[in-house]
């Protein structure tokens, strides 16, 4: 679930997949919102103040306030359920991804203005060069330290090249792919909400995210076991129709000798206990 409740120590973590990732204020994904504030410098205070005739404060307080508004647009929609799908399909290190904690999306807010900051400072010297040579080697470093980058990201977003989200996903060590879902086991987990959907009378497909988390975290074979149990256990043919009777035309006189034998031996077990 996005905007849950992470962590704000460590400050900085830097394992790029499940499950620390997105969960504390800065992560290496941080760089890519760095990214960000250059991007929206160059839009929203470098064009108005070179082509629109836009004075430098005015363009850069105003830039400001728009480059915030825009990171936090872009916050809500990358932690919007449709979004998060895409980037667990698409993303060979976002295979667990549930979304950013609020911990996480105020660090992202930090970085991207701390970009916007930078560039501006960048222009006003006059080494506005630094900003492009310092996404290349932000971009490349990144793919070289964890296999993805801001543009990876948005082509994989829209393409999703199957032998990059393999290639993607070699990097990973063992602990960042617990809980991994094979095709056989989501076979399986859609056979458990079958099961489940006829316990409770529902006819819902929908794999909720929690009852993923309990397939991932081992608890999907017992209770799979269980209701498996259950279904065979509960089954109407399992109960003879004479033993279906309305509590309320339940009466003494209509106990069968089995029903009394069964009533007498718990009177006798309950009154051994007293005793």
């Amino acid at each position: 679930m996005a905007w849950h409740k992470g962590k704000w120590y460590p400050l900085y973590v830097p394992e790029w997949y499940h499950p620390k990732v997105s969960q504390f204020m800065f992560d290496p994904y941080s760089f890519t919102h760095i990214l960000h504030g250059f991007f929206f410098y160059v839009v929203f205070s470098w064009i108005p103040t070179t082509f629109l005739g836009y004075t430098s404060l005015d363009a850069l307080s105003g830039g400001a306030v728009l480059t915030f508004a825009a990171e936090l647009v872009h916050e809500f929609g990358e932690n919007s359920d449709y979004v998060i799908n895409m980037y667990r399909r698409a993303s060979g290190t976002s295979m667990f991804y549930t979304g950013d904690s609020v911990q996480n999306i105020v660090g992202d807010l930090i970085a991207c203005m701390f970009g916007y900051f930078l560039a501006a400072e960048f222009w006003a010297i006059g080494v506005w060069w630094v900003v492009p040579v310092w996404s290349v080697i932000s971009e490349v470093a990144l793919l070289l330290y964890m296999r993805d980058s801001l543009l990876l990201i948005i082509f994989q977003l829209a393409f999703e090249i199957e032998w990059i989200k393999d290639w993607q996903a070699e990097l990973i060590p063992a602990e960042g792919k617990i809980g991994k879902v094979g095709e056989e086991q989501q076979a399986e987990f859609v056979q458990f909400s079958s099961m489940k959907n006829k316990l409770s009378g529902t006819d819902n497909d929908e794999i909720a995210d929690s009852e993923l988390n309990w397939m991932q975290e081992s608890e999907f074979a017992r209770l799979r076991e269980f209701l498996a149990a259950a279904l065979q256990v509960f089954k109407p043919e399992n109960f003879p129709s004479h033993s279906r009777r309305r509590t309320s035309n339940f009466s003494h006189n209509h106990l069968e000798s089995s029903d009394q034998l069964t009533m007498m031996h718990s009177f006798k077990h309950s009154h051994s206990n007293m005793i």
